[in-house]
């Protein structure tokens, strides 16, 4: 199997990598938003009828897998809870 360093992208250079994946993968636009206060939305995708997608895109060592799961329920599964989102995924290097 193929291993990738992906700690030699930029935050937003692998947003973007998993954006475009994710576009190819699922077939639909994804609007990716710029480094800062985004109120832990990285992508998104919002259908005509308004159902909202969010994904977040986290870097981490292949072995923080622990790290990353504190992370996601810690702070951002409140972060995700305010924003309701219909689908919710999350795209990581672990």
């Amino acid at each position: 199997m193929t291993r990738y360093n992906f700690s030699e992208l930029s935050d937003f250079e692998f947003e973007s990598l998993c954006r475009d994946l994710l576009q190819a993968e699922l077939g639909i636009r994804l609007e990716l938003f710029t480094p800062g206060r985004d109120q832990g939305i990285d992508i998104r995708h919002l259908t005509s009828s308004g159902a909202k997608l969010v994904v977040q895109c986290k870097r981490y060592d292949p072995s923080a897998f622990a790290r990353l799961h504190n992370q996601l329920l810690k702070k951002d599964l409140p972060q995700i809870a305010k924003l309701q989102p219909d689908r919710y995924l999350v795209m990581t290097s672990v």
